[in-house]
């Protein structure tokens, strides 16, 4: 009796796109706790990517909402939305990080609040 080897060899494409990763505001108003950031990316895979959000440089652990979903062509997109609780202050910076095992460094994209200068609002008096 003889023994037949058979190797199968699979191909598996690890992709990452390289679209740009975006961040914008979902809800902003002066001074409340109405901040909601979104973070989109599309364009990869396999679908195990990780999306990590920061305040400041220190990882955000809480009000982080995140969604992977295969698109059409069988690649994935992810959406991920992180809450802030805190009253919003100038000049805070938050970072969306994006590692995806195609990447050699992870991706970033940071947004810096920027608050109007109430100062400069005109004020009307009524009589």
């Amino acid at each position: 009796i003889k023994s037949l080897i058979v190797f199968v060899t699979y191909v598996l494409e690890v992709k990452y796109n390289g679209n740009v990763t975006q961040i914008f505001p979902r809800d902003l108003r002066n001074g409340s706790a109405n901040l909601t950031l979104v973070c989109e990316t599309d364009g990869f895979y396999p679908d195990n990517l990780n999306l990590t959000w920061y305040k400041n440089g220190t990882e955000m652990a809480t009000g982080v909402n995140t969604t992977i979903q295969q698109i059409s062509n069988g690649l994935y997109e992810a959406s991920s939305s992180v809450e802030e609780i805190e009253a919003v202050q100038n000049g805070v910076v938050y970072t969306c990080q994006v590692s995806h095992l195609s990447l050699q460094t992870p991706v970033i994209a940071n947004y810096t609040v920027v608050l109007p200068d109430i100062s400069r609002l005109s004020k009307s008096t009524v009589n």
